[in-house]
């Protein structure tokens, strides 16, 4: 395997992760107003079942510790 198919090779994975990552802070972006909303609407609420794991997985961590 010669160096420029290598580097070819991590440049396409660098810029797939590259799309991976902004559609993920795009969705974690809607995400956030959405919740903006719904605790306007309702201020007194606990977490519902559709609050996502990892923000569990983030109180879970801070209460180990």
């Amino acid at each position: 395997m010669d160096s420029q198919t290598l580097y070819s090779k991590i440049t396409a994975n660098h810029t797939f992760l590259l799309m991976v990552r902004c559609s993920f802070v795009q969705y974690k972006h809607k995400w956030q107003k959405a919740q903006i909303k719904q605790t306007h609407q309702h201020r007194s609420a606990a977490p519902s079942i559709f609050t996502p794991v990892p923000y569990l997985v983030g109180k879970g961590r801070f209460m180990r510790l």
